[in-house]
């Protein structure tokens, strides 16, 4: 067996035996699954070719392991609503990592990314505690998903403009009342979204030397002047 998904399953608390005798597993889905309490690394580990790990929309508890650096297989990560907390540990392995919808998560991103996270391609941290600037080695990342009401107040971190593999930009509900920053640096750009900010000033013509722009939402701010043609 190389998968096995448990989604919509009824309520269990002891799923983490059998699992981990599955040695082989390479899929792990126990996404709604209603599972309680930490995560049971400890039983998790001896799942060994485990490459995506997907426990979103549950009830689990306390804070990413640490140990889970030692699955070094895994490439896949989603977290997603739950109630863990305190802060995310380097998992130097990943490809994708979604914690969204964990409140109680502390995200400091000059902390998270003080190593290399240089195989790290997708990032969820949408409705979590973020804090800190954006640091220089964030410029690896493929698609960077930022949707947290206060992660960045009044202006948008000119750091974010040196992404130039960016393809998914989101800040919405961010508190941004600043001028928007040029972002032409962000070359790959397909998708950028900054609705429900307080956005002034007007749409920067720049933005038209994104040639691979395909979406662009600003709702709900307070930005003047025409919308440049080539966004039309």
């Amino acid at each position: 067996m190389i998968g096995v998904d448990l989604s919509k399953a009824s309520e269990s608390f002891h799923w983490a035996k059998p699992v981990s005798n599955l040695s082989n597993l390479i899929l792990l889905q126990l996404s709604n699954c209603n599972i309680s309490g930490r995560i049971p690394i400890g039983k998790l580990l001896n799942v060994t070719c485990l490459s995506v790990l997907d426990m979103r929309s549950n009830i689990l508890t306390s804070t990413i392991p640490d140990m889970l650096s030692n699955l070094t297989t895994l490439s896949a990560l989603d977290f997603s609503a739950n109630d863990l907390d305190n802060h995310i540990p380097y998992l130097p392995q990943l490809k994708e990592l979604y914690v969204s919808g964990n409140p109680a998560m502390t995200v400091n991103l000059v902390s998270m990314f003080s190593a290399s996270w240089s195989k790290l391609k997708f990032l969820d941290i949408s409705f979590t505690h973020v804090g800190g600037t954006l640091p220089p080695s964030l410029t690896n990342l493929n698609s960077l998903t930022f949707f947290q009401d206060d992660g960045f107040s009044r202006s948008i971190p000119s750091s974010v403009t040196k992404l130039t593999k960016l393809r998914r930009l989101t800040l919405n509900d961010n508190n941004i009342t600043s001028q928007l920053v040029s972002m032409s640096g962000l070359i790959s750009l397909q998708y950028l979204s900054l609705i429900h900010n307080g956005l002034r000033g007007y749409i920067p013509t720049l933005i038209c030397q994104i040639l691979s722009l395909e979406y662009l939402n600003v709702e709900w701010s307070e930005l003047t002047g025409s919308v440049p043609s080539c966004i039309l």
